[in-house]
């Protein structure tokens, strides 16, 4: 019958419009990320523009099988050690870098009978089901949520593990550091929690095996906020910025770095102020629309903000310029 209809032989081989159109928007959501990615990797470790996208090209593959991969393996003994001996004391947080590595850990922890609970945003969770890890299969709970759950204290010692550069911050919630000479903003979650009571902060050697080190906290009570929120900050984004200039092939976070850049951030607000301009020029313009002295202040107000720099120019924690 095919034969003699060929026409419905092709429509049976078509992929449905909805499955389509959704590989679609992943495809370009995926070849954005790319882009932004080889932006962050030109910047941040000055390769050229052709080196960069295929570094970054090579991470997203390396993503891609990642997430087809079944088995997790096992996590290294004398890591799960680590950890076992902490918890059989106190709660604990592991910051992990949104790598390769990272990603395996996390897999391999989630099946090795831990205590673990995930601190999510929505990129978190997409990576999280993409990965094999829904939130039906490890505990998981918001940013608000893990302040309240730690504040209040926890009846078991509990491993919170969380993604640093995953974490979406506005001017109250992160702070900002140098990044080979550029300007980063990083998000001040992980310092407030280790204010709230943790004795421990862990991340990742930059290796492709990695192992744990610590920055142990005192566990004098009230602690210095300004104090362990500076320490924290430092500690945390020297290591995670190292990791990532380690092994730029098996670092997923470039985008979101290359997002919290100065430069974009300054690029995003110029176009924010043009917008603004011309909406302004267009209610002036209208004859029911600004009269000429609220057009005046509107305009002020927007040069004021203009004239604001977009990163304070203090350094902060963060690895050395270069060279």
């Amino acid at each position: 019958m095919f034969l003699r209809f060929p026409h419905l032989a092709a429509l049976l081989r078509r992929p449905p419009a909805a499955s389509y159109a959704a590989r679609l928007q992943h495809q370009r959501a995926e070849a954005n990320t790319t882009r932004l990615a080889a932006k962050g990797l030109q910047h941040a470790l000055a390769l050229g523009n052709d080196e960069a996208m295929r570094v970054a090209g090579a991470a997203q593959a390396a993503y891609r099988q990642l997430c087809a991969q079944s088995s997790p393996g096992s996590a290294p003994q004398a890591l799960l050690r680590t950890l076992s001996d902490r918890l059989a004391q106190h709660s604990c947080l592991l910051a992990l870098p949104y790598s390769l590595p990272g990603l395996r850990l996390l897999r391999q922890l989630a099946a090795s009978g831990l205590r673990i609970v995930v601190v999510t945003t929505p990129v978190v969770e997409q990576v999280l089901a993409e990965i094999g890890l829904p939130a039906d299969r490890l505990a998981s709970v918001g940013t608000n949520h893990v302040v309240r759950m730690i504040k209040a204290g926890t009846p078991q010692p509990t491993l919170y593990i969380s993604f640093p550069e995953l974490h979406a911050g506005s001017d109250g919630t992160r702070t900002w550091v140098s990044f080979n000479g550029m300007r980063h903003a990083v998000s001040l979650l992980e310092p407030l929690l280790c204010c709230l009571g943790l004795e421990a902060l862990y991340t990742l050697t930059p290796a492709e095996e990695p192992e744990l080190t610590i920055l142990r906290l005192t566990p004098l009570k009230p602690r210095d906020a300004s104090l362990t929120i500076s320490s924290v900050t430092s500690w945390l984004t020297l290591h995670l910025q190292a990791a990532a200039s380690a092994l730029p092939a098996q670092t997923l976070s470039w985008s979101q770095l290359y997002r919290a850049s100065a430069p974009y951030l300054q690029v995003e607000r110029d176009d924010q102020l043009k917008q603004l301009n011309a909406y302004i020029d267009a209610w002036h313009r209208h004859g029911n629309g600004l009269d000429g002295g609220a057009c005046a202040a509107a305009r002020a107000r927007l040069a004021a903000w203009a004239a604001q720099p977009v990163a304070p120019a203090h350094h902060g924690a963060g690895l050395p310029s270069r060279g």
